[in-house]
């Protein structure tokens, strides 16, 4: 039976800012108690990634057991045949888990729902200082329930632009020539720099390796503050594709490199990037 999203997404919102804020606030306590280990990806994955997973899964499966669930983290909770169906639920239990890993609490927790394969609900949340991110379709994008937007400043010297550090070893050339002329960052969460710039601390956020659970919550963010995402090509350059709609079912953990900015610096940023 088709979801009337109208009616029920005021709910779902909460139930994202809940989940976002509660596994936020389970990760910074479980922070330097957990082991940690590699992927076969050679990304960072701890215990505690998997401890606020299920949490996070449970919960959804009890309040809309209809609904179709994708996560970070492998799992047994987790199963395909759900993919198909109207309403899915995305998760990221710890993004930022390099961070994380070494104590400091530059990392988020990111939950979205997609409906017919696109965002409807998002919420973000960063445990120290506390900043919860949210929005839906019909609302605008909100940081501790203060409504934001993007900046409209011009590109400049004093301009900050977040690259994710583990991709700094293979970069464009604009980013060599940035790094001359502009404040580059990485603070540690694809999610948490593009939230930024949603919330106009961030001029621009770009990352080349983010997947849907990067990115899921933290487009709709973005776009609900009155930003723009660029989709990058295999070097780095804008291109023209839409974002989505992104099937989860036929989704197979393939990167999603991206450019976030407001948009009056997408015609600079994508001048100076090709």
């Amino acid at each position: 039976m088709a979801i009337d999203l109208d009616r029920h997404i005021q709910s779902f919102t909460r139930v994202a800012v809940d989940l976002a804020s509660s596994g936020a606030e389970l990760a910074f306590g479980l922070m330097g108690k957990t082991a940690v280990s590699l992927k076969d990806d050679h990304t960072v994955v701890t215990e505690a990634d998997h401890r606020v997973q299920e949490m996070i899964v449970q919960r959804l499966r009890r309040l809309f057991p209809t609904h179709g669930i994708i996560a970070e983290e492998a799992s047994d909770m987790l199963k395909p045949d759900e993919l198909e169906r109207e309403c899915v639920w995305v998760i990221d239990p710890i993004d930022g888990t390099r961070c994380f890993a070494a104590g400091i609490p530059s990392f988020t927790c990111s939950v979205a729902m997609l409906y017919r394969h696109a965002p409807a609900v998002a919420a973000i949340a960063l445990p120290r200082p506390r900043m919860i991110f949210h929005t839906s379709l019909n609302e605008p994008t909100r940081l501790n329930n203060q409504p934001v937007r993007v900046t409209d400043r011009p590109l400049d010297q004093r301009s900050v632009i977040a690259v994710s550090g583990s991709e700094l070893l293979h970069v464009p050339e604009y980013l060599r020539r940035w790094a001359g002329v502009r404040i580059v960052r990485d603070f540690g969460s694809v999610a948490y720099h593009i939230a930024l710039v949603a919330a106009g601390k961030l001029d621009a956020a770009i990352n080349f390796k983010g997947k849907l659970w990067d990115v899921a919550a933290a487009a709709l963010l973005l776009d609900r503050a009155g930003g723009t995402i660029l989709r990058l090509d295999d070097r780095g350059i804008p291109n023209r594709q839409p974002l989505w709609p992104i099937n989860p079912k036929t989704y197979r953990r393939e990167p999603l490199p991206l450019l976030a900015c407001s948009p009056a610096a997408a015609n600079q940023l994508q001048t100076e990037m090709t």
